[in-house]
């Protein structure tokens, strides 16, 4: 800690000299730790000797001055916190880079990230949340001709845990050409795009390559986005993406259509981890974030021993009631609905759908009655194959939540949800935790800064578990600092449509973020 507080010393002298001497240079750092401690539980289990307590740290810092730009970010594990990728650990200058940014083109030395498309064919990113980051180690060029045509390439090695030395090398470009763009007075807007990537496996002495041809229409509000991936892996791995819809005044209809074959790119082959990601495929379909409607997120399956993929998609509609109709009243009415439904195939390079994984249908309407209270009421009928669609075995669940936020004043706020989880089979990641469950939460705000919750569910219909917690937070720029205590479930955390998993446990967080 000492060290961590000299660092912010030095840094912040850093910058207060540069901002004095030069006001085109700047200097900007940002500290976040996040660490949990465990104790005993005779639900969530007995925590390994010597393992009571976990903390993950991160420690960013860049510098732009005019067009040029560089940075170091660097990781501790002390170990990391449960449920996060095994490969997480001990403590690494994880990141480093410069780069310049002219008006038409831009060169990246040291790690970076990229992602090509949808992500499906490449996408290197980072996500503290999940324990993601495979930035790639190496160089990039990017050259824009307005907005007619927009090249990049890259090269580097991906990063695998905490280091860079997985032995598997990348390669490949990407182009975007809207022929549109001669054409500024016109309503239509078209982008064809193209990308390609080459993967060297040194160790194996193998590489593949991959490819993505891409299509973008926008008209009047109405859009289409077409993509083709084609993966060059031993199993001849390709997926297809449509996405059509419309957004324009009270109306929003989006629809996502996916077929993914063998579509595992992994960093090293063979190896069944999180941080083994070279591209991106999250689940479409609605991202529950209430605690019962959340408790068993779909994941996708772009092909694996199991299943060699999936095809499906989602309708996603949001349509917004005006002030002085009907169903709008005085304040308006927010309604929102979203279908999505996802097959296994039948067999490698099928289009034919086989057995169901998931369906889930979901509805909200959100009103404000008043400048003081909001109600939104959820449903959701969720359904999903333990098997993963290898025999005709449902679990149904239907899900219902009430949440109400009521304003007293201006700087003080009480949000109050109460939820219901009805089936008759399990729905959670333990079997044994079958039948129904009830969920509460109530939240204080004290605006600007403190925030106080208290949250808890409870397996009604099995085994009477109660997994409650609860936590304050503070926030007064720069600083960001949350604790909380708690049983927390065995269960799934996930953030843009990509998950990990999470045993359960009981203990005590603590998160500070600090940022200059």
């Amino acid at each position: 800690m000492k060290r961590i507080l000299l660092i912010i010393s030095v840094l912040a002298g850093i910058t207060c000299s540069l901002r004095a001497n030069d006001s085109t240079a700047v200097v900007k750092a940002a500290l976040e730790s996040r660490s949990n401690a465990y104790v005993n539980d005779p639900v969530t289990g007995t925590v390994d000797e010597g393992k009571w307590f976990a903390s993950n740290d991160y420690l960013k810092v860049d510098f732009f001055k005019g067009r040029f730009s560089a940075g170091v970010q660097g990781e501790g594990y002390f170990p990391a916190i449960i449920g996060y990728p095994a490969e997480l650990k001990g403590v690494s200058l994880s990141n480093a880079y410069a780069a310049w940014t002219d008006r038409n083109w831009s060169l990246t030395a040291g790690t970076l990230y990229e992602q090509f498309g949808s992500g499906l064919l490449f996408r290197s990113w980072e996500d503290r949340n999940i324990g993601i980051n495979n930035a790639v180690l190496g160089a990039r060029a990017t050259y824009n001709l307005g907005s007619i045509l927009a090249v990049k390439a890259l090269w580097g090695t991906p990063r695998y845990g905490i280091s860079f030395d997985s032995g598997t090398w990348v390669r490949g470009g990407d182009v975007a050409f809207s022929p549109t763009a001669f054409f500024p007075e016109s309503p239509l807007s078209v982008s064809l795009e193209a990308s390609y990537l080459n993967t060297l496996y040194k160790e194996a002495g193998t590489s593949q390559s991959g490819y993505s041809a891409r299509a973008n229409f926008d008209w009047s509000g109405f859009f289409a986005r077409l993509e083709y991936v084609g993966t060059g892996n031993e199993h001849g791995g390709n997926a297809q993406l449509a996405e059509l819809g419309y957004n324009g005044g009270n109306l929003g209809v989006n629809v996502n259509l996916r077929r993914l074959d063998w579509m595992n790119a992994e960093i090293i082959p063979g190896k069944s981890s999180l941080v083994n990601l070279l591209n991106y495929i999250p689940a479409l379909c609605t991202q529950h974030t209430y605690m019962l409607a959340g408790m068993h997120p779909y994941h996708a399956m772009p092909g694996d021993g199991l299943v060699s993929g999936e095809t499906g998609g989602q309708i996603d509609v949001f349509y917004r009631f005006r002030r002085g109709t009907p169903l709008g009243g005085k304040r308006g009415t927010r309604v929102h609905m979203n279908y999505s439904t996802y097959y296994s195939i039948d067999g490698p390079h099928s289009y034919r759908p086989a057995g169901m994984l998931m369906r889930d249908f979901s509805a909200d309407v959100e009103k404000s009655f008043s400048k003081q209270l909001r109600l939104n009421l959820v449903y959701s009928l969720q359904e999903f194959s333990p098997s993963y669609g290898l025999d005709d075995t449902r679990n149904r669940a239907h899900i219902v939540v009430s949440d109400i936020l009521y304003k007293f004043t201006d700087a003080f706020s009480m949000r109050a949800e109460l939820q219901y989880l009805i089936t008759k089979e399990y729905f959670s990641v333990l079997p044994r935790e079958n039948g129904d469950w009830a969920a509460a939460l109530l939240e204080l705000n004290f605006a600007p800064s403190w925030s106080v919750y208290f949250a808890d569910m409870c397996n009604v219909g099995g085994t009477k578990n109660n997994y409650y917690n609860t936590g304050v937070s503070f926030t007064r720029a720069p600083f960001m600092v949350s604790l909380s205590w708690g049983r927390y479930k065995a269960g799934f955390l996930c953030s843009g449509g990509v998950c990990r998993m999470v045993p359960a446990y009981t203990g005590g967080g603590l998160n500070m973020n600090i940022s200059f």
